[in-house]
């Protein structure tokens, strides 16, 4: 289960004050969101996030492995896995993307290209492949980048080092379209703007009952088109262990006379 954390400005009726409202979202399998969370604070704080953060436990099954996707606010690195011990943390890599544009000056002509450097870290499938990007990254982005790699665990934002089921998401696209999802209700007084949410979801539920009475599959019909075509794309493939020690697959593929190792 994915779990994408948000945080927005909600005004406040009376005076030109505003407070933070934080929002859990889980990814569901049309590629959707359903919020499972939402609370109004004061400001974002250690206090404020733990607090949120065991509020959502008591509505998520507790034998669920779940991963978490946030923009790396302190509150949330600290305080998952003391309520959420065992779960996985992934970083929003927009956000970090962008931390690393700001580590350099931008008037340095590398700067685009460094953070398309960090990118390919990040999607890289294999520690020997994470490896060789990494060490163009430290290249060309100097002591800054360095300096911003060590402060982020490997395990918390690299393909080849994250432990956990991220479904394909890299980034908390979940939050932001929750986000533009409640424009309007954002700016209203915390009452009306809660009921208004509320009334969101109880369309947005029943709208979807009527629309899985319709199908004729397990999966949503979206994920069905995918899974035939990824089904259909592994018949030709074989897969083989490389050693009885390595856990590594190989992959080939035969097209005409040629083989593609893909490791």
């Amino acid at each position: 289960m994915l779990c994408s954390y948000g945080v927005g400005e909600s005004s406040t009726s009376g005076d030109n004050s505003s407070n933070s409202y934080g929002s859990s979202c889980a990814s569901g399998s049309g590629t959707g969101i359903f919020p499972l969370a939402i609370a109004i604070v004061v400001s974002e704080t250690n206090v404020n996030w733990f607090w949120f953060l065991e509020q959502l436990k008591l509505v998520i099954s507790s034998d669920r492995i779940l991963t978490f996707l946030s923009d790396r606010h302190v509150g949330l690195v600290k305080n998952i896995p003391i309520v959420f011990p065992g779960s996985f943390h992934s970083y929003c890599l927009w956000h970090l993307k962008n931390n690393v544009g700001s580590a350099i000056r931008k008037d340095n002509k590398l700067r685009k290209y460094v953070v398309k450097l960090f990118s390919d870290c990040a999607y890289a499938a294999s520690h020997h492949e994470f490896f060789t990007c990494a060490e163009k990254l430290k290249k060309y982005g100097g002591l800054p980048v360095q300096r911003f790699l060590e402060d982020i665990r490997l395990e918390n934002w690299a393909n080849a080092y994250f432990r956990g089921a991220r479904y394909g998401e890299m980034c908390s696209t979940l939050a932001e379209c929750f986000n533009a999802w409640i424009t309007k209700e954002r700016f209203l007084p915390i009452t009306p703007m809660l009921f208004g949410i509320m009334e969101k979801m109880m369309e947005m539920s029943w709208n979807r009952l009527e629309e899985s009475m319709k199908w004729n599959f397990v999966l949503c019909p979206k994920m069905e088109i995918v899974l035939a075509s990824k089904v259909e794309a592994a018949r030709t493939l074989r897969v083989t262990k490389l050693n009885p020690f390595s856990r590594n697959l190989e992959f080939r593929k035969q097209l005409a006379d040629e083989v593609f190792n893909v490791y």
